[in-house]
C-alpha cells in the first residue's frame, strides 16, 4: 500500500506539473505520503492481533471462538477509528463517514 501510494502521488505530482506547469502547492511528499501509510498500516493493522497478543501473554484466558470475536470487535474500533480521523481530515459529517469506514 506504501508503494502504490507512493507511486500514485508522484503520477498525480507529474501529471498536474505537466498541465499547469508548476508543482501542485498543497500536495505532500510521496514519501511523506508513503511512510504515513506505512505507519498507519502497521498501527491499525496490529488492532485486531492484540486479543492474541493478550492471549499469548497470559492477560486474557480465551477460547479459540472467543479470540476470534474479541479481534473481530477490535477490528470494528479500528475502523470506526479511521472513520472519526477521515471525518476530520474531510471535513464531512462524523456519523457519515463512521458508518461509511465500517459498512465498507
Amino acid at each position: 500500500m506504501s508503494v502504490g501510494n507512493y507511486l500514485s502521488t508522484k503520477a498525480e505530482i507529474a501529471r498536474f506539473t505537466k498541465e499547469h506547469g508548476h508543482i501542485p502547492p498543497d500536495i505532500m511528499a510521496p514519501l511523506l505520503t508513503a511512510a504515513a501509510t506505512l505507519v498507519s498500516f502497521i498501527f491499525v493493522g496490529f488492532i485486531p492481533l492484540l486479543i492474541y497478543v493478550l492471549q499469548a501473554a497470559g492477560t486474557v484466558d480465551l477460547s479459540n471462538r472467543s479470540l476470534f470475536w474479541g479481534a473481530s470487535i477490535l477490528t470494528g474500533f479500528g475502523f470506526l477509528l479511521i472513520g472519526i480521523v477521515k471525518s476530520r481530515v474531510t471535513e464531512t459529517s462524523l456519523i457519515k463517514s463512521l458508518l461509511e469506514t465500517l459498512s465498507l
